[in-house]
């Protein structure tokens, strides 16, 4: 059986990995407005040069 010391850090590493994967949804999130962003700020030159 677990120590309660163990379940505590057992808990505290599932909120860590937990927080890490949320942080590297919204940076994801990001990166992708931001591409979104710039293609279709791009997309109206791209087609003035054709």
């Amino acid at each position: 059986m677990q120590s309660t010391d163990e379940r505590v850090e057992s808990i505290a590493e599932m909120i860590v990995r937990l927080v890490c994967e949320y942080e590297a949804r919204q940076a994801a999130i990001e990166a992708k407005k931001v591409q979104i962003s710039t293609t279709s700020r791009l997309s109206p030159h791209s087609q003035l040069r054709k």
